[in-house]
């Protein structure tokens, strides 16, 4: 009997860390560096800024645009034990913090993003993943 309950207990714990993912960045391909506490929740509201983004490149030139100056932001989301997780850390973040900076604000170029991860019990206990992300805000001129 008590072998049956450690067996039982040993497949719960070995479940629960499959479940939990590798620490930061989940099982989950949009859950991908820069990212936010992976959505294995029983309630979850977290933003995530996107690992597949679109991109449009453009030879950009001092004609074309004012760069206004630099913008910077650090956000965070959490998890407490893969039961609630929330938070934001999203693009929109940066670009909200530079429209609050410089109102003129129309794009921002060069983004780069930081994350770092904080957890307990490979994230099952606790999780807490901040990105800080910076950027160069700017205008076109027309």
């Amino acid at each position: 009997m008590i072998i049956k309950k450690s067996i039982l207990a040993v497949v719960l714990v070995g479940a629960i860390l499959i479940m939990a993912g590798c620490g930061c960045f989940g099982p989950y391909p949009y859950n991908t560096p820069p990212a936010g506490t992976s959505p294995i929740a029983v309630v979850s509201s977290v933003n995530y800024p996107s690992a597949q983004n679109a991109m449009t490149v453009y030879n950009l030139n001092s004609s074309d645009i004012e760069i206004l100056g630099p913008v910077e932001v650090s956000t965070s989301s959490m998890r407490i034990l893969l039961l609630v997780s929330w938070g934001d850390n999203s693009y929109g973040e940066l670009l909200k913090e530079a429209k609050e900076v410089y109102p003129e604000t129309e794009a921002l170029i060069n983004v780069y993003t930081d994350t770092d991860c904080t957890s307990v019990l490979f994230s099952v206990i606790y999780q807490k993943v901040t990105t800080r992300m910076t950027g160069t805000a700017i205008k076109f001129k027309k």
